[in-house]
């Protein structure tokens, strides 16, 4: 009845049958060739072979045939029993096994070529710091000796060891990841060196499918280009901004002694005009003089070379200053300056000019892109827990800022698409003179037509 089942035919009309007819012509070759080849035979013999039975539809089925002759007592062959077993399912199996090795040596292929195709240095460290993955460009840029294949499947530490006599720069990026891997935690990182003439950038991601965690991947980039931008930026923003404090101070002293020759005590109209565009002249070379303070200073507090003068601030007494300079500028453009900080606050501990500044650059942005009617506010607040620190907050209700540029609001050179927009300096020097002092500086949006900027300063110690 098995066998009936196999071949797809009523067990009963196999009774008598030719067995070729149940086999495709291969088998049924092959079947014939062992029943000869058992004529001559001594001795009962067995045999195992794959072959594909044909039943009455046709229908190929691979079935493995067991193959075992009997002998009569004076050891002639009188007939063989073949026992057929279906194996569909494991050929399937089979079949389904080499498909997915199949793709996977492709995919494999694929990605060691997009690996070595790569302009960037990649490598790969696993948790047992072993390394599988690095590609040409890795050995290129940190000047290994050996050939790129001979690293793969080397441990961390020896290829450690190779760079401390060829690129030891580059070491700090492995020692990260290997801190990491033994820490068992999972911490982005970066940072920058510069080796035989160039300048390079490293940065180190953890490589996790679902919770497996599978190490980290090592990036080297080539950015000397860059750094060779940025330098020569650098150096023309700080030709071009020495050029232009001589000028600026010069028209500022200019108007300085006519404001002090102009007879105040005459009070006629024409003198009056004269006053006040005056003071507008001076207000405006005074921002001139800001601007290009932060164009300068920007560059120094990046490289660490302005040192904070720290002293006791009067919070109340330091934004009260301010506000006045500020409010012939806001009065003339019609906004309203509101002085919302408390009496008794707690004095602020940091650089009294630098924050000054600060408050400076934020209240210019909140005029600049206020409309007339709009009003602005300072207030301060004290908060003594997890730290002691004051948070000083300027809101404007102008026409607020998108999300979209939230994020890079406070780099340099950020700028919006308003058509007041500026340099994209001034916040950039806030974030770095808060950073300074330990604080931090923040913007949030109320709604749509309200922003406000909040810094941290900490109190004194």
């Amino acid at each position: 009845e098995a066998a009936g089942h196999i071949t797809d035919t009523p067990y009963d009309q196999l009774l008598g049958t030719n067995v070729s007819v149940l086999f495709d012509a291969e088998t049924a070759v092959y079947i014939q060739s062992l029943l000869s080849e058992l004529q001559s035979a001594q001795h009962p013999q067995t045999n195992k072979f794959e072959g594909i039975v044909v039943g009455e539809n046709k229908h190929p089925i691979p079935v493995l045939i067991s193959s075992r002759s009997m002998h009569d007592e004076n050891g002639r062959f009188q007939d063989c029993l073949l026992v057929l077993t279906d194996i569909s399912e494991q050929v399937s199996a089979k079949q389904a096994i080499y498909e997915l090795y199949k793709n996977a040596q492709e995919q494999q292929g694929q990605l060691t070529a997009l690996i070595e195709s790569s302009q960037d240095g990649l490598v790969h460290v696993t948790q047992d710091l072993n390394i599988p993955v690095i590609n040409h460009q890795t050995s290129q840029l940190l000047q290994l000796p050996r050939k790129t294949g001979s690293w793969r499947n080397q441990t961390a530490h020896a290829l450690i060891e190779t760079l401390k006599q060829h690129t030891p720069a580059a070491i700090a990026a492995f020692e990260q990841v290997v801190t990491c891997i033994q820490g068992d935690t999972l911490t982005s990182a970066k940072g920058e060196f510069e080796t035989n003439q160039r300048f390079l950038q490293w940065e180190t991601w953890p490589v996790t499918i679902e919770y497996l965690q599978l190490g980290y991947l090592i990036i080297f980039r080539d950015v000397t280009k860059e750094h060779d931008i940025k330098m020569l930026r650098q150096e023309l923003t700080r030709t071009l901004v020495h050029d232009l404090r001589n000028p600026i101070s010069g028209t500022r002293l200019s108007l300085e002694m006519i404001e002090r020759i102009e007879d105040k005590s005459v009070t006629t109209p024409m003198t009056k005009r004269r006053l006040k565009y005056i003071h507008r002249a001076l207000d405006n070379t005074n921002r001139m003089q800001r601007l290009v303070d932060n164009i300068l200073d920007v560059g120094r507090m990046e490289s660490g070379e302005i040192p904070l003068n720290r002293n006791q601030i009067s919070v109340g007494d330091l934004i009260t200053h301010v506000l006045r300079v500020q409010a012939a500028v806001a009065t003339d453009k019609l906004k309203a300056l509101h002085n919302q900080v408390p009496t008794g606050l707690p004095p602020a501990w940091g650089d009294v000019d630098l924050i000054e500044r600060v408050l400076f650059n934020l209240l210019d942005n909140s005029i600049k892109f206020s409309q007339q009617g709009d009003e602005v506010f300072v207030t301060a607040v004290f908060h003594e827990t997890p730290t002691p620190e004051i948070h000083i907050s300027v809101t404007d209700t102008g026409p607020g800022i998108p999300d979209n540029l939230k994020d890079k609001l406070f780099s340099k050179y950020a700028t919006g698409n308003h058509e007041k927009r500026g340099n994209g300096l001034g916040l950039a020097f806030c974030k770095l003179a808060i950073e300074a002092h330990g604080g931090r500086i923040w913007v949030s949006n109320q709604s749509d037509s309200e922003t406000t900027f909040t810094f941290s300063l900490p109190t004194p110690p």
